[in-house]
C-alpha cells in the first residue's frame, strides 16, 4: 500500500555513502527526495547544485 510517498505508511530514504579525503571511512547519509521541501546540509558541509 502506497500512501504518503512511502510503503505501508514508512518512509523511504536513500542511502549515500560520501568518501572525504583524510578519512578513513566514508561519511553516510540518509536522503529523503521523495517528500516536497527544502534539502538541507549537515552541519560542516555545505550543498551544491
Amino acid at each position: 500500500m502506497l500512501a504518503n510517498g512511502g510503503i505501508d505508511n514508512e518512509g523511504q530514504l536513500d542511502v549515500y555513502a560520501v568518501r572525504r579525503e583524510g578519512r578513513k571511512e566514508p561519511m553516510i547519509f540518509y536522503l529523503n527526495t521523495y517528500e516536497e521541501g527544502a534539502l538541507l546540509a549537515p552541519k560542516g558541509l555545505a550543498s551544491v547544485r
